[in-house]
């Protein structure tokens, strides 16, 4: 897949995304960043997961980057969807885990 140029993250295209997983997470975008760079946080809840949602600000993949993780340690869960359909991409998955794009 060719890299595109980087797209504009919506506050209505994170809500659809992330209330299919968690109805209740409510994800701000982050303040103070340079143009182009679109990025939301927030928590399922008080003590619940941390959830990171962004542009291909970084590497021009065309994909939405949505990170997961618990806060307590340094693992987290990466998935990446297509800004379209908001399908997930398994193949850029797959990809990135074997370090190939």
């Amino acid at each position: 897949m060719e890299p595109k140029h980087t797209f504009s993250l919506t506050p209505r295209t994170v809500r659809k995304l992330t209330k299919r997983m968690f109805p209740r997470a409510k994800l701000e975008k982050s303040r103070w960043m340079v143009p182009g760079t679109d990025i939301y946080g927030g928590r399922t809840g008080p003590e619940g997961l941390i959830l990171v949602c962004e542009n291909d600000w970084k590497d021009g993949c065309g994909r939405i980057r949505l990170s997961i993780c618990d806060g307590a340690t340094d693992q987290r869960m990466v998935q990446y969807y297509d800004p379209d359909t908001l399908a997930r991409d398994f193949e850029m998955e797959a990809r990135r885990r074997e370090g190939k794009g």
